[in-house]
């Protein structure tokens, strides 16, 4: 009985040695590409304000990819538990960017002291008779609910001590429509997302808060109390062993602030201004190869500070790697309007995207900027797992 009870944390904890082992030993190409936990953090002591707001516009894109593989969309749609290299190589990307999230291993509720200081938090309600989310179904093979809120919360978590990442707030995400049977996700299945959280350099002194603007979340229970960011529903799954793409949509409403200390730096409104398209696709027999792809739908920032406003569309599909959530291809374009007008564009690739762009200031004057944005592997995704 005593084994049975804590047997989940031994494997977790297994589990994750494994995975710090796998990323130190067998992950070296991308390890060089992850200079920085979160990009806009690093943009802060550059002030490149037009960068600023690309990351704003792109922080929703790569959480979509990022966030969904440990919520264990991937699971639902495969209709089968993962297999023991693709968790090892996921969760390894985890534990190097922003250290070990035994939490949000556990399906049931689970709350633990950060390594580093603070705390975290895991609450899982339904209105089913049992509150079961997919991360149950990998580790004990139960059926997830047909809908279900799982709230995260931190308290000025920092996951390792030698860590200069501090998270404190909530994020809440709300399942619905699921299926009864394996695979869960279904078309019409509909995830959204509430956050209301700040994500900390303390070495830099430096944070970025992000808060959704859109309609409360409702749930009948739990009581859920932020503001919905995000919206994803599905619209096409394929099941079974059958490849190709499977796609969602998503929608996006947020406040994203930077701070120095205690001073605000940037506020940026970032919306959906047509649903953005996504693809799983599946088309390799090895889940390792698979991609997401960006195909669609246009974002707009506004940088209420200096009057200025970024829209941001695709050229060309923008092609995620499934297990390091990093962008390997693909292309956007930007204009920009208001006090600082110009058009720019992004091209992807080996897990950053280089931007250039031409702008004139309400002065008259102009001038060419370039830069590379880096996106972190799985680093301080935006639905926490």
């Amino acid at each position: 009985m005593f084994l049975n009870r804590f047997l989940p944390y031994l494997r977790v904890f297994s589990f994750a040695l494994i995975s710090v082992f796998f990323l130190f030993y067998c992950s070296p190409v991308d390890k060089g590409s992850k200079t920085n936990d979160l990009v806009a953090l690093s943009l802060l002591t550059n002030r490149d304000q037009v960068a600023e707001a690309l990351t704003s516009a792109m922080d929703p894109v790569s959480g979509s990819m990022e966030g969904l593989s440990g919520e264990g969309t991937s699971v639902a749609i495969r209709g089968n538990r993962i297999s023991w290299p693709e968790r090892i190589s996921s969760l390894g990307h985890r534990i190097w960017n922003k250290g070990p999230d035994f939490g949000e291993l556990e399906a049931y509720n689970f709350s633990f002291n950060c390594w580093g200081g603070g705390n975290y938090s895991r609450q899982v309600s339904s209105t089913d008779t049992n509150a079961y989310d997919f991360l149950d179904y990998i580790l004990n093979g139960n059926d997830p609910s047909s809908s279900f809120l799982v709230s995260k919360e931190f308290g000025n978590c920092r996951f390792l001590p030698f860590s200069n990442w501090v998270i404190d707030g909530l994020t809440e995400n709300i399942w619905s429509n699921l299926s009864g049977s394996s695979p869960f996700v279904q078309n019409g299945t509909n995830l959204k997302i509430g956050v209301n959280r700040t994500i900390q350099n303390t070495f830099q002194g430096i944070s970025v808060k992000v808060t959704g603007t859109g309609a409360p979340l409702s749930y009948a229970v739990g009581t859920p109390t932020t503001n919905q960011a995000y919206s994803l529903t599905w619209n096409n799954i394929l099941t079974g062993a059958s490849p190709g793409i499977s796609s969602y949509s998503q929608d996006v409403s947020v406040l994203r602030e930077g701070y120095s200390g205690s001073d605000l730096i940037f506020s940026h409104q970032v919306s959906s201004l047509s649903s953005l398209q996504y693809g799983a696709d599946r088309s390799d027999s090895n889940p390792l190869s698979w991609y997401r792809l960006w195909s669609a739908g246009s974002l707009q920032v506004v940088h209420v500070e200096k009057n200025f406003t970024l829209t941001l569309s695709v050229d060309e599909p923008v092609k995620w790697k499934y297990i390091d959530c990093l962008p390997r291809a693909g292309k956007v374009s930007f204009t920009l309007s208001g006090d600082l007008t110009g058009t720019g564009t992004i091209s992807f690739s080996s897990g950053s995207g280089y931007y250039v762009y031409t702008v004139t200031d309400s002065n008259g004057n102009n001038s060419t900027e370039q830069g590379n944005l880096d996106f972190s592997s799985c680093s301080v995704p935006l639905f926490i797992l």
